[in-house]
């Protein structure tokens, strides 16, 4: 039996563009509209962000002292995670380094923990050392300005009329 011809007439239909004809102007990869855009939804809140760890740089330095504070103020994984409204996963991810750290991460824990945000990337130490000094400096200006010896300004400047009478 002949082969059909190569624009397959079957009962008086020509189809031009069959099995029959490789189609040069199709693409390998086969696109649908309702599946190629990303949808924004794949991110979920609790997900942990991971970070490729760099290798055959030495020992590892803390770059923020989250361990120290939850020490220092007697807080653990579990009730900080409850508090953040993190899985456990989440937070023990967090604590041991494996996910990065990033503005939210910090604001959120230092709101929890009742600290500056700040204050998570130095050492409970120097943190509480700072403290004091602010304290101790504003009770001395406090103090220098209730004794009632208040010093003349070393200049004067003088007034341009916008400042008021």
């Amino acid at each position: 039996m002949p082969a059909l011809r190569a624009s397959s007439e079957v009962l008086g239909l020509a189809m031009s563009n069959n099995s029959h004809h490789a189609n040069f102007s199709s693409s390998d990869l086969i696109r649908m509209v309702r599946n190629d855009p990303r949808s924004a939804s794949l991110y979920h809140a609790n997900m942990a962000r991971k970070s490729a760890k760099p290798k055959g740089l030495g020992p590892e330095q803390p770059n923020w002292y989250l361990r120290e504070w939850m020490k220092t103020l007697r807080v653990t994984q579990a009730k900080l995670a409850r508090a953040c409204d993190w899985t456990n996963s989440t937070m023990h991810g967090i604590y041991h380094g494996r996910t990065d750290y990033y503005r939210e991460i910090v604001n959120l824990i230092a709101s929890k923990l009742h600290i500056e945000p700040y204050e998570l990337l130095m050492h409970p130490d120097m943190a509480m050392a700072i403290r004091k000094a602010q304290e101790v400096a504003v009770t001395l200006a406090h103090d220098s300005g209730s004794a009632g010896t208040q010093r003349k300004p070393a200049f004067r400047v003088a007034k341009t009329g916008t400042d008021g009478p």
